[in-house]
């Protein structure tokens, strides 16, 4: 059922007996403004939007899990290549400190 201005008109005039004051009723409808209800969202509306959404964030999350996967082969690959460094600079250092003892004993 929608409302038009005729039943609008109707409602100020009895607003206007109840409160027994033409101000009061202006003011009563001022702050109740025509609405269409055609606009609001009914149950169903909001079960499709809320199936979007969470569509939507399904995809999301499988993207996210994508780029955390590539992030982690990333960082896991320069662990990698640190520890690979670091080994073969303690190595390094381990055959210079055996050679310097070697010729410091002789």
């Amino acid at each position: 059922m929608s409302t038009n201005e005729a039943d609008r008109l109707d409602l100020r005039q009895a607003l206007e007996v109840v409160f027994e004051d033409e101000r009061l009723a202006r003011i009563a409808m001022e702050a109740m403004p025509p609405i269409d209800y055609s606009q609001l969202a009914t149950k169903q509306d909001l079960a499709v939007h809320s199936a979007e959404l969470r569509g939507g964030m399904a995809e999301l999350k499988g993207e996210m899990g994508m780029l955390f996967a590539v992030l982690d082969g990333k960082i896991v690959a320069k662990s990698a290549e640190s520890i690979k460094v670091t080994v073969l600079t303690m190595l390094t250092i381990a055959i210079m400190l055996g050679g310097y003892v070697t010729t410091v004993l002789r």
